[in-house]
């Protein structure tokens, strides 16, 4: 659980820090009380003291360096795909990384991509598999954007980010920006040393070398296209984080949990999905407080049936107050 702060800005100190941002010429826009439910995948979660959607490296580093001296807690978000966040909201600033820019460096049959955080993982395999490139085309159902992705080493049909990245630009917790090769991230499963670090003082993706190479354009999208049907035929349409739970060694979370009996479990408008165990969905107007119960439920379900302690793949975020996630 992730808790920024338990007491709201105050107005005086929203004011303190917009004046401040205009001063130094910063762009983004800054909402006050923005609910985050609009900016999730699963559709949940309470208002945000204040939200920027920051879309450049430099006004990244910008909010964060305010914040900072106004010693007031900042959170990076991204596209919201693997995050759970609090009914009650996220006390503090959230900074949206929504720089989008990318650049493609070729040579012969080879060709690294330096795509910003922000930019969407799926929009760009897309993008380069037109023009002949592959390299992450596994991704293509995943809703994340690249900065997330690296933080949580995303992965699908045997594929990982790991696979791919070289390297990485990063905005240090003191505001300094310096490269980290792949050699340094520590990739894990579903995880990376950005997952290892406090909240507050993680480092923040600015930017991620990608590497790909050539094939013709007709293969790598029937790939796709295969990738695409097989996520349809598996996988829930609703609004949901993706994977709730990590895969527990030798085993699938999706499969203990449909064999503890709670496929299609179902508290308010959160359900488990009846297509996938592993997959918690909005059925439309879900509270953050319904996916702490059927969490609290398959966890509970597992643990006393088989023995296995299941490891949540997403964050919470936010203030929770008694109830964690």
């Amino acid at each position: 659980m992730l808790e920024l702060g338990m007491t709201a800005l105050t107005s005086p100190v929203l004011d303190d820090l917009e004046a401040a941002a205009a001063r130094q010429g910063l762009g983004g826009r800054a909402q006050r009380g923005e609910p985050l439910a609009r900016h999730t995948s699963l559709r949940v979660g309470g208002p945000a003291d204040l939200y920027i959607k920051a879309e450049t490296i430099e006004d990244i580093a910008g909010w964060f360096g305010l914040a900072r001296e106004h010693g007031v807690p900042a959170l990076a978000l991204g596209n919201g795909s693997n995050v759970l966040v609090s009914d009650r909201g996220v006390r503090g600033v959230v900074i949206e990384i929504a720089c989008r820019r990318h650049t493609l460096t070729a040579a012969d049959a080879d060709g690294v991509v330096a795509a910003e955080a922000g930019v969407s993982l799926p929009a760009l395999a897309y993008q380069l598999a037109r023009q002949g490139w592959a390299g992450f085309e596994q991704g293509i159902g995943i809703p994340g954007s690249i900065g997330a992705c690296v933080v949580n080493n995303a992965g699908a049909h045997g594929w990982s980010m790991a696979d791919t990245v070289t390297g990485v630009l990063v905005l240090g917790p003191r505001g300094d920006i310096y490269t980290l090769p792949a050699a340094d991230l520590a990739f894990e499963y579903r995880g990376s040393r950005f997952k290892h670090q406090p909240p507050l003082e993680r480092e923040i993706v600015l930017r991620a070398d990608l590497r790909v190479h050539r094939d013709e354009p007709a293969a790598i999208q029937a790939r796709m296209a295969e990738y695409t049907a097989s996520r349809r035929r598996s996988q829930p349409t609703n609004p949901s984080v993706g994977s709730m739970f990590k895969n527990p060694p030798g085993d699938y979370a999706g499969r203990l949990i449909d064999a503890a009996g709670l496929k299609g479990y179902r508290v308010g408008q959160a359900q488990i999905s009846p297509k996938h165990a592993n997959f918690f969905v909005n059925l439309g107007g879900a509270t953050a407080s319904d996916v702490v119960a059927i969490i609290h439920a398959a966890r509970t379900a597992v643990r006393e049936g088989f023995g296995v302690s299941l490891e949540l793949e997403i964050e919470p975020l936010g203030d929770w107050g008694e109830e964690d996630a």
